[in-house]
């Protein structure tokens, strides 16, 4: 489930479904506690901001962009991340809470509902889930971070370009899935490419400027010519040496056949759609006939694959954003709709 999926409008014009973000990955229904209201977000990246719990933290979207702000160091952060889970909700039982900030208008919904999720989607790692979407994350000493406070002084969003390290190669790939027939997609990469002739992922490194959803997307259509609906889910990030590489699983209405754009024609040999369980046991009869990154993907996000084969529904639940019943110093989500903070779950 992708933020574009919440661009298809209900006749009122609102969308369909809000995300609701939360460190907990246990959640059957979703409740508001006290007089904290539950809150959810038409977009994504101020979700996926609440998927980790530092003591200190503050959210701001500005100019189109969403920006972390984390009190410590990431050491220490990366020690605590265990990532948590965005569940998706169906907005008729919120509220919009709207607000005007120069030229932009950001919307947060709000309800005080027990509301049942729809769809739920884990995150092994925060600082995984801020890259896939596009969250910039930064680490503040707690005095910084008390200062910035104190004055309500947060530096606005850095452009994209700033974020990235010139010595750091981003890039992204799809599992493609096929919600029809269960099968699963995979490439034979040919032997002109780096790591080739093994069956791998769709994707490639993402250029200046590009979100790694959006170049996952533009490497799948390059590739196969594929051009249809796919709806994009994070599943598993992995750095290794100066590489920081993003999985998704897109799932599709059709299995597709191989069809690239001529300059991209050299790249892949051929596709197989499989069942999970055919792919399984090649893996383990041909392992050497699998690009490292594909064992790895399957490997560690094995169970979320197969959930997507089998369109399963929501196993688990949680209280979110700020429907903590737990006491803590955090702030509420403003009505501004501007910013975001996190209370203590």
């Amino acid at each position: 489930m992708s933020p574009r999926d919440v661009e298809h409008k209900t006749e009122n014009g609102r969308p369909k479904l809000l995300f609701h973000g939360s460190p907990r990955k246990d959640l059957l229904t979703l409740r508001p506690s006290g007089h904290r209201a539950l809150h959810a977000s038409d977009d994504i990246r101020l979700a996926v901001a609440f998927l980790a719990r530092p003591e200190h933290c503050y959210c701001v979207r500005s100019n189109g962009a969403v920006q972390v702000w984390v009190g410590e160091s990431k050491e220490a952060f990366r020690r605590r991340d265990r990532g948590g889970s965005i569940y998706l909700v169906e907005s008729h039982a919120f509220s919009p809470l709207r607000s005007d900030h120069g030229a932009e208008v950001f919307w947060e919904y709000t309800t005080h509902d027990t509301v049942s999720p729809v769809l739920r989607i884990d995150y092994a790692s925060a600082l995984a889930a801020f890259v896939a979407h596009g969250v910039q994350v930064q680490f503040v000493t707690v005095e910084s971070f008390r200062r910035f406070d104190a004055t309500n002084s947060w530096p606005s969003p850095m452009p994209h370009d700033a974020k990235r390290n010139a010595g750091v190669v981003f890039a992204s790939g799809i599992l493609p899935v096929c919600r029809t027939t269960g099968r699963i997609c995979l490439a034979w990469r040919s032997q002109f490419v780096g790591q080739g002739d093994c069956w791998g992922t769709l994707g490639g490194a993402a250029m200046p400027g590009q979100s790694l959803r959006d170049s996952a997307i533009r490497e799948l259509r390059e590739e196969t010519g594929y051009d249809g609906e796919i709806e994009l889910q994070p599943v598993f990030e992995f750095a290794e040496g100066s590489l920081q590489y993003q999985n998704f699983i897109g799932s599709v209405p059709v299995e597709f056949t191989l069809s690239p754009s001529a300059e991209h024609s050299w790249e892949t040999v051929s596709l197989a759609w499989r069942q999970l369980g055919e792919w399984r046991q090649l893996m383990r009869a041909q392992p050497h006939s699998f690009h490292p990154g594909v064992l790895r993907l399957f490997r560690h996000a094995e169970k979320l694959i197969a959930s997507f084969v089998k369109c399963s529904p929501v196993q688990n639940t949680h209280q979110g954003f700020n429907s903590d019943s737990g006491t803590g110093s955090g702030r509420q989500p403003s009505n501004t709709g501007i910013s975001y903070s996190r209370p203590e779950e």
